[in-house]
């Protein structure tokens, strides 16, 4: 033992010497006392051995030891044994010390004990290294081969202790300051906290930890990227985290029970506040976020509550959460699993304001400024809202803000559920018992809106409304308004009002027992809005009384009566039915009991209509297609129908077909009934059966032909197509249809019939080439046949053809056309025109097709086939296009000036006059407001002689048209109407609900005029058509509106047909009137009602302007 302290201190005293340096320090070591002392040597000053009680002194520094070897050359002494270095306030305690005077410097090992009775600080270490004069101690080691050097802050005093420790322990007394390198770990009373580097100033009032700092207490965990430990009065105060941090506070509902609620907050800053070194406040600041997940045990919170904002605020009672604070866009969603149907499904809550506010304890939580509560498809908005977990009582409702005019209420409550909006200024609402009520409610439907004084949820889709409004009109103080004491609304279907008063303004006109207002949207049952009137003559009519029923998203019925009166009773009824992408369709019909007196004597007919209609899509490509029209007698469709477009329509027909598509072809199976009304003919195919494939090349070129599946990679080249050849430009198609067809027809009152069979098939053969790469040759080539069967009836026994048996008949031809494009242009670059181009399109047809008399008689009496005729002929066309580019600014534009075509056609099978018409047209929209359209006729022969007149055509007709329109916008009408307008306050300066009321195009005049003129002359005659149409829109206001339209016949210098209507938007209500000076509809019309309940209206007719179609 003894041996290995000498050697240990030789080692010592080397390393020393080599360290010296000039700046010897000057004051002496000074012996104050040993018991013995003992030299070793011949030289007695160099080592000297001081056994017993041994003390020296060096300047303020006393030491005392055991024994000691003082090397007197290098001034080293090595002290051994119950060693102790006394500085002032602070004592150095050790098993050996080595002090070196010209350093200033000691080296204490062995269960190393430094105390600062000043500064209250203890450092306990294996080695500690002392510099005097830089104040420095260095601690490494510790008490135990396997234990650290520990620094402690106020080691005396249990409650404020701090017990760092780590690797290295470095402490500048003078500075105060103290640095822990290396697996350090910091105590204080339950607080844990680690890191790999740490920092601590004055006595701990700051300690600084970074690299992986984490802080436990309890079983709250807090970590970050930096972590600022604070106190104040030996009392810890504050603790700050920086980058990443992130907070998880566990606590524990029931002590029972080890379950757990978590508390998880991240973000870029925390701050931690205690109060008797328990924390009391947390606040994360940028990008907080907080995570809330509830024990399974837990009463308060049964749902994970996800939130973040500008900064979150955790306030802690003991070691239970208390309340949270979200400031700064604050926003976040709860998740709770609820039980439907025996499964467990997640429901999400979506909350957001600039401020909210949870109370744990008192399971209330508050939403502050421009909040809104989301769940499922409804939403709630409001300055203010409330809710009571425990309750489970929401009240919503908005704050007080104080402006120049008084105190306001803003942010009132808006409750939306898809597209519905419920206004009010508070609503409370209970959702255990989904009961609530809405003090001064208000709510809108459809264009609609509902206000109330009180409305009460009494069930889940049922509120009962107290002194009631409904409106269409948007103002604040509304034009008109239904009023009712007691309103039932039932969510989605209905509103029952009773009684029910109608109040124009302020005065009531009209009141009903009750009304039902209907508010569900879309596809619902309920009963249709029927129609009251007179005609004319003064017979009074309800139309459309009836009901609707949605009786499946699959189907629907409607029913309705017509009764119209001394005349008629019509019951309609008309069923839908559709299933998404397969089928769809519906059956309709009428039934009408009419009344007719002829001679004074009562006549009642029966008749009825029916028609339907089907669409089925069997597979992708296989569909079925059907419909039909049925009546009971010819008149019935004019009688009973007042579309005029309807009433005109003289044939029915019906027909079902099946059709299977493939790529390029088709074939389809259908059943065809038509019946003329007027000429009482009847045509039935039954069936016809047609194919047809589209045109294709014969030969496939190599670009379409099936491509390698193997990947090109970006480095390797595309592999080079084969080139296009002439014969990959040689194309065909076929079709086919094969009839029986049965027509029925009456001439003089007898029932005749054509019935025959026919199969009529065509191949078609195209080739289009290019020629020297400008001129395009089209060889065409056809053949057709037809086969035939013609019935025996009476009327084939007339004609010359063979029944009962089969015939065949072909015909064919073919063709050439050549066309080309042909290009020219100048550059005049005058009036900022820079170019004008014609671009001319001539094109030369050849047809042929022999002449055929096979079975002739045959395409005579079915019309199916081709014709016998021979044709050989040639026709031509020349197209022009003339067009102009400008510049426009820095833009330039170019501009179709005008189109002017010719065509004509010689026949080589006339015996004269072969040369046909020479048909020319021009068109031109060079000018957007005006379209001008030229056409004429010319005949190469005279009219009378046949004298051809290649260079000098005559005239056959020649028809012009010109129409303009164009709206003219001016800066404003300052007229009476206008002024007026301006003064009424009710319409134009009221406060609008959802913005401005719209008006029409004011201030602008639409105008558009048509000008035709035609003339065809015919043996010296010439007749000559002119007539002008003329419409003019004229918008005085937003409100006012004239309309005028007039159709001028110029041969015969008089109005055919005008009318004049002058319209007026009245906000809500809208008012016309309708004149019609002349004509068999000559009288005025004019009506007032409301826009969105156009039944309800005041109108007056004199004339047949209304009449049976208005």
């Amino acid at each position: 033992m003894m041996r290995s302290l000498i050697v240990s201190s030789i080692l010592t005293i080397c390393m020393a010497c080599c360290c010296l340096s000039a700046d010897t320090k000057e004051k002496p070591l000074d012996l104050v006392h040993a018991d013995r002392l003992l030299s070793s040597g011949e030289d007695i000053n160099n080592v000297t051995n001081l056994i017993g009680n041994v003390h020296l002194k060096h300047g303020s520094t006393q030491l005392w030891s055991s024994r000691a070897v003082w090397y007197k050359k290098t001034d080293v002494v090595v002290f051994i044994d119950s060693v102790r270095l006394v500085d002032g306030s602070r004592i150095l305690t050790g098993q050996m010390l080595t002090y070196y005077r010209n350093l200033g410097s000691a080296t204490v090992t062995g269960d190393v004990v430094m105390m600062d009775q000043r500064e209250e600080l203890k450092i306990s270490a294996s080695r500690v290294d002392y510099d005097k004069d830089k104040d420095i101690f260095i601690a490494t080691g510790g008490l135990k081969e396997s234990e650290q050097p520990v620094f402690t802050i106020y080691p005396d005093d249990e409650y404020s202790r701090t017990r760092i420790t780590s690797d290295t322990i470095i402490y500048r007394a003078g500075e105060k300051i103290g640095f822990a390198n290396g697996s350090v770990v910091i105590t204080r009373n339950d607080m844990v906290a680690t890191c790999t580097q740490a920092e601590f100033r004055e006595s701990g009032e700051e300690i600084i930890l970074v690299g992986e700092p984490q802080v436990i207490q309890g079983k709250n965990l807090l970590e970050g990227d930096e972590i600022k430990l604070r106190t104040k009065d030996r009392t810890l105060t504050r603790m700050v985290i920086d980058g990443k941090a992130k907070a998880t506070y566990l606590s524990q509902p029931d002590t029972a029970l080890d379950q757990y609620t978590k508390a998880i907050l991240e973000g870029k800053q925390l701050e931690v506040f205690f109060s008797d070194d328990k924390p009391f406040k947390s606040v994360m600041r940028r990008n907080a976020t907080s995570h809330y997940i509830p024990a399974v045990n837990d009463t308060f919170v049964r749902g994970v509550n996800v939130a973040s904002g500008d900064s979150i605020t955790l306030f802690f009672d003991g070691s239970q959460v208390d309340r949270v604070l979200i400031l700064g866009g604050a926003r976040g969603h709860y998740v709770e699993n609820k039980l439907h149907d025996g499964e467990v499904v997640p429901e999400t809550t979506y909350y957001n304001g600039q401020q909210i506010d949870y109370k744990v304890n008192e399971s209330l939580i508050e939403l502050l400024w421009h909040s809104r509560l989301k769940y499922q498809k409804m939403s709630l908005d409001a300055d203010r809202i409330l809710y009571n977990i425990n309750d489970e009582i929401l009240i919503a409702e908005g704050l007080a803000e104080k402006t120049d005019s008084g105190e306001v209420v803003v942010g009132s409550p808006v409750l939306r559920e898809g597209g519905d909006e419920l206004y009010g200024k508070r609503m409370t609402y209970n959702i255990r018992t989904r009961k609530g009520k809405v003090e001064l409610g208000e709510t809108e439907f459809e264009g609609g809106f509902y206000k109330g004084k009180l409305l009460r949820q009494v069930e889940k889709d049922v509120l009962y409304v107290n002194s009631g409004y409904y409106t269409t009109c948007n103002l604040e103080k509304p034009h008109y308004y239904f009023y009712s004491q007691k309103m039932k609304m039932i969510t989605k279907d209905k509103v029952i009002a009773k009684p029910v008063i109608l109040f124009i303004g302020s005065l009531p006109v009209m009141a009903i027992p009750y009304y039902v207002f209907p508010i569900r949207k879309g596809r619902h049952s309920g009963f249709l809005t029927f129609e009251l009137g007179n005609f004319e003559e003064g017979e009074r009519f309800i139309r459309n009384l009836g009901y609707y029923w949605a009786a499946s998203d699959y189907w629907d019925i409607q029913t309705s009566l017509d009764f119209y009166e001394s005349e008629k009773v019509v019951i309609n009824g008309k069923m839908n039915y559709a299933l998404r992408y397969r089928l769809n369709g519906m059956v309709g019909g009428s039934f009408t009991r009419q009344t007719d007196w002829v001679d004074y004597e009562r006549n009642v007919r029966l008749r009825w209509g029916l028609n339907f209609s089907h669409n089925q899509t069997l597979t992708p490509t296989l569909s079925l297609r059907a419909g039909g029209t049925f009546q009971s007698d010819k008149t019935y469709n004019q009688d009973n129908n007042y579309d005029p477009e309807e009433r005109l329509n003289r044939t029915v027909r019906s027909n079902a077909s099946l059709t299977q598509r493939w790529k390029s072809a088709s074939m389809s199976v259908a059943l065809d009934q038509s019946w003329n009304l007027d000429t009482d003919v009847k045509i039935q195919l039954l069936p016809t059966i047609s194919f047809s494939r589209s045109s294709l090349p014969i030969i496939t070129p190599p670009s379409k032909k099936k491509r390698s599946n193997k990947r090109i990679l970006p480095w390797e080249e595309k592999p080079e197509e084969a080139p296009q050849r002439w014969y990959h430009s040689i194309y065909f198609s076929i079709s086919s249809k094969f009839q029986n067809k049965r027509n029925q027809s009456k001439k003089n009152d007898i029932l005749d019939w054509q019935n025959f069979k026919t199969l009529d098939s065509r191949i078609n053969i195209s080739s289009p080439q290019k020629l020297l790469g400008i001129l395009t040759i089209s060889p065409t080539a056809s053949i057709r046949q037809t086969f035939y069967k013609i019935d025996k009836v009476h009327i084939a026994d007339t004609v010359d053809v063979v029944t009962d048996d089969y015939f065949r008949r072909e015909v064919w031809s073919a063709g050439l056309n050549a066309k080309t494009t042909l290009y020219g242009a100048v550059y005049p670059k005058i009036f900022h025109i820079t170019g004008l181009r014609h671009v001319m399109t001539p094109s030369v047809s050849y047809g042929y097709a022999p002449k055929t008399e096979r079975n002739k008689q045959y395409y005579d009496y079915t019309r199916v086939g081709s014709s016998s005729r021979k044709k050989k002929s040639m026709s031509f066309s020349l197209s022009n296009l003339f067009q102009m580019k400008f510049q426009k600014g820095d833009e330039e534009l170019k501009l179709d000036l005008f189109n002017l075509n010719f065509s004509t056609i010689y026949d080589f099978e006339k015996e004269e006059k072969k040369w046909g018409d020479l048909s020319s047209v021009v068109n031109s929209r060079a000018l957007k407001i005006v379209d001008l359209s030229i056409s004429s006729t010319h005949s190469f022969y005279d009219e009378i002689t046949g004298r051809r007149r290649l260079f000098d055509p005559r005239l056959v007709s020649i028809s012009a048209s010109v129409n303009f329109s164009h709206r003219f916008r001016f800066p404003g009408i300052k007229g009476e109407a206008l002024e007026e307008e301006e003064k009424d306050t009710t319409f134009a300066k009221d406060k609008v609900k959802g913005g401005r009321s719209k008006g029409g195009d004011k201030n602008s005049l639409l105008v558009s005029i048509s000008h035709r003129y035609s003339e065809r002359h015919s043996l010296g005659d010439v007749s000559k058509t002119r007539w002008i149409d003329a419409s003019f829109d004229l918008g005085l206001t937003a409100g006012w509106r004239i309309k005028y339209d007039c159709h001028y016949d110029l041969e015969l210098k008089r109005a055919s047909s005008q009318n004049l209507k002058l319209s007026r938007d009245l906000h809500c209500w809208q008012g016309e009137f309708v004149w019609v000076p002349t004509g068999p509809l000559a009288g005025y019309y004019f009506r007032i009602n409301i826009k969105k309940l156009p039944d309800i209206k005041i109108e007056q007719t004199v004339g047949g302007v209304r009449g049976k179609y208005y």
